[in-house]
């Protein structure tokens, strides 16, 4: 799963194994395995949730 990625790259980070080049590195493998995909849909959805709020 895609967020598996974030996670063990954020425990890495936390105990030192992964430095912060390789987070950055987690982070980008991320976003090119549907993490972009995942921010556009949430954008969309909370904008929809804030028009509907007016």
């Amino acid at each position: 799963m895609d967020d598996k990625i974030i996670e063990d790259a954020r425990t890495k980070y936390i105990i030192g194994e992964l430095d912060e080049n390789g987070w950055k590195a987690a982070i980008q493998k991320w976003r090119t395995n549907r993490g972009d995909q995942l921010i556009e849909d949430f954008q969309k959805q909370y904008d929809s949730a804030q028009a509907n709020r007016k």
